[in-house]
Protein backbone atom coordinates (compact mmCIF):
# COMPACT_ATOMS: atom_id res chain seq x y z
CA UNK A 1 0.00 0.00 0.00
CA UNK A 2 1.12 3.44 -0.78
CA UNK A 3 0.47 6.12 1.69
CA UNK A 4 0.22 9.87 1.17
CA UNK A 5 0.38 12.02 4.38
CA UNK A 6 0.13 16.34 4.57
CA UNK A 7 1.07 16.94 7.94
CA UNK A 8 3.15 19.46 10.29
CA UNK A 9 6.78 19.57 11.17
CA UNK A 10 8.45 21.12 13.25
CA UNK A 11 10.39 24.42 12.47
CA UNK A 12 13.22 26.74 14.07
CA UNK A 13 13.03 30.46 14.94
CA UNK A 14 15.65 32.14 16.57
CA UNK A 15 13.58 35.32 17.67
CA UNK A 16 10.97 35.74 20.09
CA UNK A 17 7.08 34.97 18.98
CA UNK A 18 4.08 34.84 20.61
CA UNK A 19 2.67 31.36 21.14
CA UNK A 20 -0.45 32.28 18.54
CA UNK A 21 2.43 33.07 16.11
CA UNK A 22 4.67 29.83 16.45
CA UNK A 23 1.26 28.07 15.85
CA UNK A 24 1.30 29.48 12.21
CA UNK A 25 5.06 28.83 11.86
CA UNK A 26 4.97 25.07 11.78
CA UNK A 27 6.04 23.23 8.31
CA UNK A 28 3.85 22.10 6.06
CA UNK A 29 5.29 18.64 4.69
CA UNK A 30 3.94 15.65 1.91
CA UNK A 31 5.03 12.67 2.53
CA UNK A 32 4.27 9.44 -0.04
CA UNK A 33 6.18 6.04 0.58
CA UNK A 34 5.28 2.58 1.08
CA UNK A 35 2.90 1.82 4.49
CA UNK A 36 5.44 0.10 6.76
CA UNK A 37 2.91 -0.03 10.13
CA UNK A 38 0.80 2.05 12.32
CA UNK A 39 1.00 2.79 15.93
CA UNK A 40 -0.90 4.72 18.62
CA UNK A 41 1.25 7.29 17.92
CA UNK A 42 2.98 7.30 14.39
CA UNK A 43 2.53 6.07 10.61
CA UNK A 44 5.39 4.93 8.83
CA UNK A 45 6.47 4.83 5.75
CA UNK A 46 9.21 4.01 3.80
CA UNK A 47 10.47 6.10 0.76
CA UNK A 48 12.20 3.22 -0.58
CA UNK A 49 10.92 -0.39 -0.12
CA UNK A 50 12.95 -3.89 -1.97
CA UNK A 51 10.46 -6.48 -2.11
CA UNK A 52 12.52 -8.95 -3.99
CA UNK A 53 14.62 -8.85 -1.13
CA UNK A 54 11.63 -10.18 1.14
CA UNK A 55 13.05 -13.09 3.32
CA UNK A 56 9.95 -14.50 4.88
CA UNK A 57 7.26 -12.39 6.03
CA UNK A 58 10.36 -9.26 6.56
CA UNK A 59 10.56 -6.51 3.21
CA UNK A 60 13.71 -4.50 3.51
CA UNK A 61 12.85 -0.82 4.00
CA UNK A 62 15.29 2.10 3.48
CA UNK A 63 14.64 5.99 4.58
CA UNK A 64 11.99 5.38 6.73
CA UNK A 65 10.34 8.57 8.03
CA UNK A 66 7.87 8.03 11.47
CA UNK A 67 5.11 10.95 11.08
CA UNK A 68 3.29 11.60 14.58
CA UNK A 69 -0.06 10.80 14.06
CA UNK A 70 -1.05 14.22 16.14
CA UNK A 71 0.86 16.39 13.49
CA UNK A 72 -1.12 14.68 10.36
CA UNK A 73 -3.96 16.74 8.46
CA UNK A 74 -4.94 14.17 5.23
CA UNK A 75 -4.13 11.02 4.85
CA UNK A 76 -4.78 8.42 1.44
CA UNK A 77 -3.95 5.25 1.60
CA UNK A 78 -3.89 3.56 -2.61
CA UNK A 79 -3.80 -0.17 -2.82
CA UNK A 80 -1.47 -1.09 -5.44
CA UNK A 81 -0.32 -4.35 -6.80
CA UNK A 82 2.85 -5.81 -6.18
CA UNK A 83 5.22 -5.06 -8.99
CA UNK A 84 7.43 -8.42 -8.32
CA UNK A 85 7.76 -10.63 -11.39
CA UNK A 86 5.91 -8.18 -13.83
CA UNK A 87 8.07 -5.81 -16.58
CA UNK A 88 6.49 -2.41 -17.87
CA UNK A 89 7.84 -1.38 -20.89
CA UNK A 90 9.70 -3.09 -23.59
CA UNK A 91 13.07 -2.42 -22.31
CA UNK A 92 12.94 -5.27 -19.73
CA UNK A 93 12.90 -2.63 -16.98
CA UNK A 94 10.19 -1.93 -13.93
Amino acid sequence: MITYLRWRDASYIERQYRVCDLLERLVLAETVGTFVEETDEFVVVALDCFPSEQRGDEVEYRRIAFVPKSCIERRVDFEVPPLVGRLVGGNGGL
